[in-house]
C-alpha cells in the first residue's frame, strides 16, 4: 500500500470515507455483541466470559489512529494549496 504522501487528494477522501465507514460499522457490531452478551448473561442467567467483550472496544484504536493520520493528511495538503494561494 502506499504512503499517504504518495496519494492524490480523491485517493486521500476515498480513503478516509471507507476508514469512517468501517469504524461505523465496527462500533455497531460491538454494539450488538455487547447487547447480546447481556442478554445472554443477565436473561438466562447462563455464565460466560466477558474478557472478549472488554478487548473489542480496544481493537478500533488502530482504526482511528489511521483514520487521524488521513485527516492530518488533507488538513496539511489543503493548508499547503491555501498558502500557496496566498503567496502568488
Amino acid at each position: 500500500m502506499k504512503r499517504l504522501s504518495e496519494l492524490s487528494m480523491e485517493e486521500l477522501q476515498k480513503s478516509k470515507a471507507r476508514t469512517t465507514g468501517i469504524l461505523i460499522v465496527y462500533a455497531i457490531l460491538v454494539l450488538v455483541a455487547i447487547a447480546i452478551y447481556g442478554y445472554i448473561r443477565f436473561g438466562k442467567s447462563a455464565p460466560i466470559t466477558f474478557v472478549p467483550f472488554a478487548v473489542l472496544p480496544m481493537m478500533c484504536v488502530p482504526i482511528t489512529i489511521s483514520l487521524k493520520n488521513i485527516t492530518d493528511e488533507i488538513k496539511l495538503r489543503q493548508s499547503d494549496v491555501k498558502n500557496n494561494r496566498t503567496e502568488k
